[in-house]
């Protein structure tokens, strides 16, 4: 089967971007020819031949970036190239994406299946009001007419299924079907060593480590609230360090004030970008991930905690309650704003050793049972095959 992938940036190492490259390394091992069709911005060569071992083709695209409306990417010469393109299906992602749009034209004049990955986010989950105004129009004008122009769109977790149907009746419930994300298990094993990463970014030795990711581009993340959050753990729990992992954390210089005027200096490091190896390595040292999200389609970080048998400590949102449950897999908090609930249960993990354990040890059954890319990329491959008869 000849299968093509769009999406608008690759590689960032984003939830969507990892999606698109897990199930396309797996595509390849069950003999399908992939091609990943995306942008020239982001991707570098060096990444591209990484790609050329897994037998994953690249395409890219000249494309222009806009940060506003929406963080568009215009690809205008991706809907004739994917016209002069021989193949049996075409997978597009991302919700308010022109390239998504393209795709779905493409597909329907060479009459061949349209699959479609939203990893949707509700544009009333920003708080940015232009932002929020924006993407409500991008999202009425582009994710609902390729959703109901779509063969089939795939949701990641169940609530995204509910919520689309109910927010926009005229896409039809038996339209979307639920293969979530997952954890690559094999990349996690071949990793960093958590001493290397401790002595490179100076971490101290011997604390109960409480993780964070998220950049300082994107406050969904919630970093801020995370260190107010810290400044109650660490009054609690003299021992307890924040690792901060995500682009411009060790740049910012609000996030140094911030630190500075709570009184965590040599409490936290803010760690910036890391490569994929050393997130590993930090996953493998942390005690607990704290993740104050205001929505998640799904949470592949939280997934990657809980297969390193790390705890979470996250927001009841979005696609989360899917991925852990409370009380078993870690801890979920009703609002993104109540610090004081993360503070309590980050506390609670960090001074319980016996349940930190037990809340490890079933959060890493649980995403070698559901959350395997093996088998999301096999149940792909069967949609796909449904489509095509």
């Amino acid at each position: 089967m000849k299968i093509i992938q769009v999406c608008q940036r690759f590689y960032y190492g984003g939830g969507q971007e990892r999606h698109v490259l897990n199930i396309s390394k797996e595509f390849v091992k069950h003999g399908h020819e992939v091609t990943i069709v995306t942008s020239e911005i982001g991707i570098s060569e060096e990444f591209k031949k990484s790609l050329k071992l897994y037998g994953v083709k690249v395409k890219k695209l000249e494309a222009y970036a806009l940060d506003e409306p929406a963080n568009q990417v215009i690809f205008p010469g991706l809907l004739s190239y994917l016209m002069k393109k021989d193949f049996d299906v075409i997978h597009a992602h991302g919700a308010l994406c022109q390239s998504s749009q393209l795709a779905l034209v493409a597909a329907k004049y060479k009459e061949k299946p349209f699959v479609f990955t939203p990893h949707y986010h509700p544009w009333n989950v920003f708080d940015n009001i232009k932002t929020k105004r924006v993407r409500k129009y991008f999202e009425r004008m582009i994710t609902v007419p390729v959703i109901v122009n779509s063969s089939a769109t795939i949701s990641v977790s169940d609530y995204e299924k509910k919520l689309l149907p109910e927010k926009y009746p005229e896409i039809r419930p038996d339209k979307l079907k639920i293969i979530p994300n997952g954890v690559d298990i094999e990349f996690i094993k071949n990793t960093s060593s958590r001493q290397d990463v401790r002595k490179k970014y100076k971490i101290p030795e011997n604390q109960r480590y409480v993780l964070f990711f998220g950049s300082t581009t994107d406050l969904r993340k919630g970093i801020d609230r995370a260190i107010n959050s810290f400044a109650i753990v660490a009054k609690k729990v003299p021992q307890a360090h924040l690792i901060i992992l995500g682009a411009n954390t060790d740049k910012s210089v609000a996030i140094k004030n911030m630190i500075e005027s709570l009184g965590l200096s040599g409490r936290v490091t803010p760690c910036g970008y890391v490569p994929d190896r050393e997130k590993v390595a930090f996953l493998r040292m942390a005690h607990v991930l704290v993740s104050p999200t205001i929505y998640e389609a799904f949470g592949i970080v939280l997934a990657e905690a809980m297969y390193s048998k790390v705890p979470v400590v996250s927001t009841n949102c979005g696609g989360v309650p899917y991925v852990l449950q409370h009380g078993i897999h870690g801890y979920l908090v009703g609002s993104y704003e109540s610090t004081n609930a993360f503070a309590k249960y980050t506390i609670r993990l960090l001074n319980d050793e016996k349940l930190r354990m037990k809340m490890g040890e079933e959060g890493h059954k649980r995403v070698m049972k559901e959350f395997q890319w093996p088998d999301i990329a096999r149940n792909i491959l069967k949609l796909y095959k449904s489509l095509g008869q």
